[in-house]
C-alpha cells in the first residue's frame, strides 16, 4: 500500500491498479497472475486463499525496506482512495487460465460497490468481451478499452468500443498515430495513453489524458505533482515509490 499512499498524499486524482482473484474469491491487488516475480511465494495468485497470500512479503523484490509490504486487497485500496481520488482498476485476463467473465467481473463490481466507489472508478482492460459483460452487469460504470499495437481497435472501427459501452481508448505512446485519434473522436471517445514516462515527451498532441509511472522506470514525483495541479481533471499512481505488488501506473494529466 506504500506506492499508494505516496500517491494519494502527493495529491493525484487517479491512481491504476491490476485485480486477480483468490481461492476464497477475494480480489486483490497485484500485476502478475503468479506470485514469484514480485513476492516471496509462488504459483498463481488464484491458488491461495486471502490469508495465505498474506503471508507473502510483496515489497522485497523492489528494496528490503518495503519487506512488510503484503499484497492488498482490493476493497483495502478504494477505502484508502475514497473521498480521496479515483481508480482505474484493470481487469487482467490471461488466455490459458481466464476467469469465467460473468464470475469475475461481478466479484469486482461487488467489491467497488461495497466501498462506496461507484462513481469514482474506471474498469479497463484488454479483454472487450470482459468489459461488455461489466457493462451489462452495471451500465453505469465508465469503462475503457486498453489496446496495443498489435490489438488494433481502430481497424475494426472505434465504433466496436462504444457497442460495448466503453467511453474511453487506452493505448500505448508508440502506437499512438493521428488517424488513431481522429477514428477514436471521431467515435466520441476519449483518447488516454500510457507508458509516457519522459517529462519532454509528455504533450502528444489531441489526446485526453496521459499516464505514466513504474512500467519502464520511475518518474520524478514533482513532475506529477506539477502536472495535476495544471490541468482540471489528473490521474496519478506511484511516482518514484515501489508498485504494492507489480508493476503499476498512474496518468498524471487528463484534460475533462
Amino acid at each position: 500500500m506504500a506506492a499508494f499512499r505516496m500517491a494519494i498524499e502527493a495529491g493525484v486524482d487517479m491512481i491504476e491498479l491490476d485485480v486477480h482473484l483468490t481461492a476464497d474469491e477475494e480480489v486483490v491487488v497485484i500485476h502478475d497472475q503468479t506470485l514469484q516475480r514480485t513476492t516471496t511465494g509462488n504459483g498463481p495468485v488464484r491458488s491461495y486463499s486471502r490469508q495465505e497470500l498474506h503471508a507473502f512479503d510483496a515489497g522485497s523484490w523492489f528494496d528490503p525496506a518495503f519487506a512488510s509490504e503484503r499484497i492488498p486487497t482490493l476493497h483495502d485500496v478504494l477505502m484508502l482512495a475514497r473521498n480521496r481520488c479515483r481508480v482505474n482498476i484493470e481487469l487482467k485476463s490471461h488466455p490459458f487460465h481466464r476467469e469465467l467473465r460473468t464470475h469475475y467481473g461481478r466479484k469486482v463490481l461487488e467489491t467497488v460497490a461495497s466501498a462506496g466507489m461507484g462513481k469514482d472508478v474506471l474498469m479497463s482492460s484488454f479483454d472487450h468481451r470482459l468489459l461488455a459483460e461489466v457493462h451489462s452487469q452495471d451500465p453505469g460504470v465508465v469503462i475503457g478499452v486498453l489496446q496495443t499495437r498489435f490489438r488494433s481497435l481502430w481497424d475494426r472501427s472505434a465504433n466496436s468500443a462504444r457497442d460495448i459501452g466503453a467511453s474511453v481508448f487506452i493505448c500505448s505512446r508508440r502506437a499512438l498515430r493521428s488517424s488513431l485519434l481522429d477514428s477514436v473522436h471521431q467515435s466520441g471517445l476519449a483518447v488516454f495513453v500510457y507508458s509516457v514516462n519522459d517529462p519532454n515527451d509528455a504533450e502528444p498532441q489531441g489526446v485526453d489524458g496521459l499516464e505514466a509511472g513504474l512500467h519502464d522506470r520511475p518518474v520524478d514525483p514533482e513532475y506529477h505533482h506539477r502536472g495535476s495541479q495544471e490541468q482540471q481533471r489528473s490521474r496519478g499512481g506511484e511516482g518514484d515509490d515501489p508498485p504494492v505488488s507489480g508493476r503499476g501506473g498512474c496518468c498524471h494529466r487528463c484534460r475533462g
